[in-house]
């Protein structure tokens, strides 16, 4: 019985925690560390940072046209991770859960956030293609003084994006 309760009160903690992650979600707010800034992902992130460039009509006009199509697949593949989410919560919920189903969900939830990524990815590498070399090194240094800022508020706390020595996410440099 005791056994029971425990899978049980474990079982309703994950949910919970599930739940949590899929409103945050549905709202497009990610977790600890997977955030670009105000809210809005990435693509949000990077929109706001190419205001600063005050780019020209036309390349601004191809950019709005690549965030625009990025925004869309963002929110089908935010919808389908939700409706995931929701899935994984009902079975959580029953009495005796299926591990094997709890699994392959988790699994399904995990791919549509890959894709999710991968197309965060993708909507970059178009952005910066459409800019000047001038244009993306503006690009690089706002990021950069934008992770400063963040790294100076949360100090290494879940911020693994590159590659420098002692930061989560790196491999320690070797002693030859």
């Amino acid at each position: 019985m005791l056994r029971i309760r425990s899978f049980q009160m474990a079982a309703l903690s994950l949910g919970m925690g599930l739940a949590l992650v899929a409103a945050g979600s549905a709202r497009g707010d990610h977790g600890p560390g997977m955030g670009m800034g105000m809210g809005g992902g990435h693509t949000a992130f990077l929109e706001r940072q190419l205001q600063q460039l005050h780019l020209p009509a036309p390349t601004q006009s191809a950019v709005d046209a690549v965030i625009a199509q990025s925004r869309t697949q963002q929110d089908s593949l935010r919808a389908q991770i939700q409706a995931a989410h929701e899935s994984m919560k009902g079975m959580l919920d029953q009495d005796t859960p299926d591990e094997a189903a709890v699994m392959a969900q988790a699994d399904s939830i995990g791919q549509l956030m890959t894709q999710q990524r991968k197309n965060d990815l993708h909507t970059l590498i178009q952005v910066r293609s459409l800019l000047s070399p001038d244009q993306r090194a503006q690009l690089d240094q706002q990021v950069q003084e934008h992770r400063g800022r963040w790294m100076g508020r949360h100090g290494d706390a879940g911020c693994s994006h590159g590659d420098k020595p002692g930061q989560p996410g790196t491999t320690p440099p070797t002693e030859s």
